[in-house]
C-alpha cells in the first residue's frame, strides 16, 4: 500500500522524455488531460509493462510511432515498444485507478534505465531508454 499524501503534496510519476529529461515529476492524477499534456500528446495509452520484474503502468503517446517520435522504451529483446515521452506510475487499490510512485519504486525504475548515445536524430542529447522486462 502506498503512503498517504500530506495536504498539498502531489503524486509523483517517473518521466522519461525524448528531450533527455529523466526523473521524478509531480503529476495531477485527477485529470486525464493533464497526463496528455505532461507527455506532450493528444491521445494517451496506459499500458502495463514489467520493469525489473515488477509491473508498472506506463502512460504513453498512443500515436507516437505514427508521429515518428523517437523510441523511449524497449523490451528485453531490444524491440522498440514505446515512442515519445512516457510517464511511469503504479496501479492503485481501486481497479482502473493509478497512483504515484514511492521513493523505493522510483529507485527501482531508475535502476532499470540504460543510457544510449546516438541514433536519436539529435546526437547532442544522450538518450535514456527504459528496458522493460524481467
Amino acid at each position: 500500500m502506498s503512503k498517504a499524501l500530506e495536504p498539498g503534496e502531489c503524486p509523483v510519476g517517473f518521466l522519461i522524455s525524448e528531450d533527455g529529461r529523466v526523473g521524478p515529476l509531480a503529476v495531477d492524477l485527477d485529470k486525464v488531460s493533464v497526463l496528455s499534456r505532461t507527455i506532450g500528446c493528444d491521445v494517451i495509452d496506459m499500458v502495463h509493462r514489467p520493469i525489473g520484474g515488477e509491473t508498472y503502468v506506463i502512460v504513453c503517446d498512443d500515436e507516437g510511432l505514427i508521429r515518428e517520435r523517437p523510441p523511449t522504451a524497449f523490451d528485453n529483446s531490444q524491440h522498440v515498444a514505446l515512442f515519445g515521452d512516457i510517464l511511469v506510475l503504479r496501479d492503485a487499490d481501486e481497479p482502473g485507478e493509478v497512483r504515484g510512485l514511492t521513493a523505493a519504486e522510483i529507485r527501482h525504475v531508475r535502476s532499470n534505465l540504460a543510457m544510449l548515445i546516438g541514433n536519436t536524430g539529435r546526437p547532442e542529447i544522450p538518450r535514456t531508454i527504459l528496458e522493460m522486462g524481467e
